[in-house]
């Protein structure tokens, strides 16, 4: 067998393939709980009202 031949990238491409189900498979039960659970919404920021003591007053621009 050359080096350079189809049948050496069949073989690794067969054997990518091989392996990549294999680890598929055997973190199968990690994924599930990743992909099966909801999204959760973070609780959304509320603002403290605005208060009288903290208002900007516009500047006097004399003329």
């Amino acid at each position: 067998m050359k080096l350079f031949t189809a049948d050496l990238y069949r073989q690794f491409a067969i054997g990518f393939l091989a392996g990549a189900l294999i680890v598929g498979v055997a973190t199968a039960d990690q994924w599930a709980d990743g992909i099966e659970s909801p999204a959760q919404a973070a609780t959304p920021f509320e603002a403290p009202p605005a208060s009288d003591e903290f208002q900007i007053e516009p500047l006097e621009i004399a003329r």
